[in-house]
């Protein structure tokens, strides 16, 4: 669990990190003269926003468990991984989806830990072990806080599909609703000494979370020129 001292130290280290893009583009926006400053100010101005519905509005007001699995290799070298990643996409659930009840991940990790086999489970018997209308499966097959391509930078990468169960379903062992996603983070790889393990980790947790849970809600996004 992240302490408020380190959450502090995480934040204020990511801060830095996207502080710097956006300090390095104002500059070139000045040496590159009135007029360019002009019209960039003139589109952040007319930025106009869209709305985007949720693609599954099905935990509305529903009891949910989020459940995380990882390969084994992720497992062998992140080991908290599954239980970090659960609990930044409660979080942003809880936040953002009208009266959703996220099962507490404490108590799902807890069920977890005491049932060693429970991805044996069906997805119904788990859904009445953790007394939840609701299952949210995300299963993560590649996960990686290096560039793939360049081991000696940071660049969070995450993959993984994505099942929610109903209990009340004809069928609830039947997926109602699939999907994959993934999430970068950093945009643009960093040096190894321009940051540090559990920066891009926290960063990279949070950056999925939000693609995951943006799928269960209706919100408003900047429209691409």
């Amino acid at each position: 669990m992240i302490n408020k001292t380190d959450y502090n130290h995480l934040t204020g280290k990511l801060y830095r990190i996207w502080l710097a893009p956006c300090f390095l583009m104002t500059v070139l926006a000045v040496v590159c003269g009135g007029c360019g400053v002009a019209g960039w100010a003139a589109y952040v101005v007319a930025a106009k926003t869209i709305s985007v519905e949720a693609e599954y509005q099905g935990l509305n007001g529903k009891a949910v468990g989020v459940l995380v699995t990882v390969d084994t290799r992720t497992h062998y070298h992140h080991p908290h991984a599954s239980k970090m990643v659960a609990k930044a996409i409660g979080a942003q659930l809880a936040t953002n989806v009208p009266g959703i009840r996220v099962a507490d991940p404490v108590q799902v990790e807890h069920f977890r830990q005491s049932n060693p086999y429970w991805n044996t489970m069906s997805y119904s018997q788990l859904m009445q072990q953790l007394n939840v209308e609701r299952l949210l499966l995300i299963d993560v097959f590649s996960y990686s806080t290096h560039d793939p391509e360049h081991k000696h930078v940071w660049r969070g990468v995450i993959e993984a599909s994505i099942g929610v169960y109903e209990a009340e379903s004809d069928d609830p062992d039947v997926a109602a609703y699939m999907n994959t996603t993934q999430a970068q983070y950093p945009n643009m790889a960093v040096a190894l000494l321009g940051s540090d393990e559990p920066t891009i980790r926290f960063g990279l947790h949070s950056v999925f979370a939000q693609h995951v849970a943006r799928l269960f809600y209706d919100y408003e996004e900047v429209a691409r020129p």
